[in-house]
């Protein structure tokens, strides 16, 4: 009985790899993909791509004007620069964010100085300019953002 139970998982285990192997077989002589001439889709067609927006543009261009302005030694760990949009739509906020090595009292005078340098590119385009002067990980002064 037991000889016989063993011959029939045998025969089955067969079947099921001679099937395979025919599977597989046939499944090599099909013939390999072809390119398709239009993009699947997945992929957006190259026209469904959007241009960049004039708001992008106009951010990247105030970016980098103001990044222009920011010496190095202000670029600390705590350092960014950011182009916000208005909530009203009137314009582009800088907001600023620089790392001193001075005190509460002479950040004003950093402030200042950063703020007048941003207003001084003369562009219409920004609204606000809004710096937090960080020193230690901690804020040690800030502009009102007007």
């Amino acid at each position: 009985m037991k000889h016989k139970k063993l011959l029939i998982v045998v025969v089955v285990v067969v079947l099921v790899l001679v099937a395979a192997a025919i599977g597989n077989y046939w499944d090599s002589k099909k013939p390999a993909p072809t390119s398709s001439p239009t993009p699947p889709a997945t992929e957006p067609a190259p026209s469904a791509v959007p241009a960049p927006t004039p708001d992008v543009d106009a951010k990247a261009e105030i970016l980098a004007a103001v990044e222009n302005l920011v010496p190095d030694e202000y670029r600390g760990a705590s350092y960014s620069c950011d182009i916000l949009t208005s909530a009203d739509g009137a314009g582009y906020i800088v907001s600023l964010q620089v790392d001193v090595d001075v005190d509460a009292s002479k950040s004003s005078e950093v402030i200042a100085s950063l703020e007048d340098a941003i207003n001084g590119l003369g562009d219409a385009r920004i609204s606000s300019v809004e710096i937090i002067a960080v020193k230690d990980m901690q804020i040690v002064g800030t502009n009102t953002g007007a």
